[in-house]
């Protein structure tokens, strides 16, 4: 008998936008302390460790970084994400560093301590293999009403009592024999902290019992506020802020680290411009402050302006 952590769609990644680098590597860190916690024989990953299939070597980094710090050997499978190809995943360049790392990579229809493993690189295949568990772990997409459905006939898993899988990112989203563990993390901001949705499935491979349990973990939020009082830098989570106001006072707030975008609420009072000075100036602080315009787009609409002025004078 083995008790078994189960978790899927981790998606390493780095240089998302608003997401800093150092705090998004902590809370992988975190994610393996509380992994660690459970105690569990070994550690199953249901697809999707990485975001991409062509990783950057940053990327990479963090992977190895937290798989070190899993103190149990990791079995895991492709997901969708980690394909190079229909049937070939990124992880066969670094096959060596993962066993190192205790680390097993499973590729085809396999059996072990009790758990059948239909890796995704199979999944659209006709046949995947003889059942010998009750329980198996994959990752494919179900459904969900009424836009998403299933990228499979999900009866081929009838066969089983339980199929532990990744690919939908919400325990909510758990249906028939299919359970899904959620991401630990958000993957895009959110207006609220997510609840009762990213967990980690705790296996009995004997019995095949098991229970879900909650993870608390940094997650990526929105919020719309109508203050530049209101913009707190939040020290678990990481909250961007989304401002509120007439031309007029947002003009006078800068751009930082906390502030993704300045909305007009208030158009029927139109902005003053101080027309005693150079009116492309006043264009370039609109275009750099309210529209968020990168210093290049800022030159070359200004370059724009005073040629079509020049042009009418």
């Amino acid at each position: 008998m083995s008790k078994v952590c189960f978790t899927a769609d981790q998606h390493i990644k780095l240089g998302q936008k608003n997401v800093p680098r150092d705090w998004q590597r902590s809370r992988f860190m975190l994610l393996a302390a509380e992994l660690n916690k459970y105690g569990c024989d070994y550690h199953v990953f249901g697809g999707d460790l990485l975001d991409v299939s062509n990783p950057s070597l940053e990327e990479v980094g963090l992977m190895y970084d937290f798989l070190q710090a899993i103190d149990k050997p990791v079995v895991m499978i492709s997901g969708n994400h980690e394909l190079s190809t229909k049937t070939l995943d990124c992880y066969r360049f670094i096959d060596n560093m993962l066993t190192d790392l205790g680390v097993r990579v499973i590729r085809d229809f396999t059996h072990h301590d009790g758990i059948d493993y239909i890796p995704y690189n199979i999944l659209h295949k006709a046949s995947w293999g003889s059942p010998q568990s009750s329980i198996a772990v994959t990752h494919v997409r179900g459904e969900i009403p009424p836009h998403v459905t299933p990228e499979i006939d999900l009866t081929r898993f009838e066969a089983y009592d339980t199929v532990f899988a990744g690919d939908l990112h919400s325990y909510t989203n758990s249906q028939g024999i299919l359970r899904y563990p959620g991401s630990p993390f958000s993957t895009s901001f959110h207006r609220s902290v997510p609840t009762g949705a990213n967990g980690v499935f705790l296996i009995d491979t004997d019995t095949g019992n098991y229970s879900w349990d909650e993870l608390y973990l940094p997650q990526l939020v929105r919020k719309r506020v109508k203050s530049s009082e209101e913009m707190v830098q939040t020290p678990f989570h990481h909250t961007i802020y989304e401002l509120e106001g007439s031309l007029d006072e947002l003009s006078a707030v800068s751009n930082s680290e906390l502030l993704d975008k300045k909305i007009t609420v208030d158009i029927s009072t139109p902005a003053t411009l101080q027309l005693e000075g150079d009116l492309s100036e006043e264009l370039a602080v609109f275009l750099k402050d309210i529209k968020n315009m990168s210093e290049s787009e800022v030159a070359e609409f200004v370059t724009l302006f005073k040629e079509i002025v020049r042009d009418t004078d």
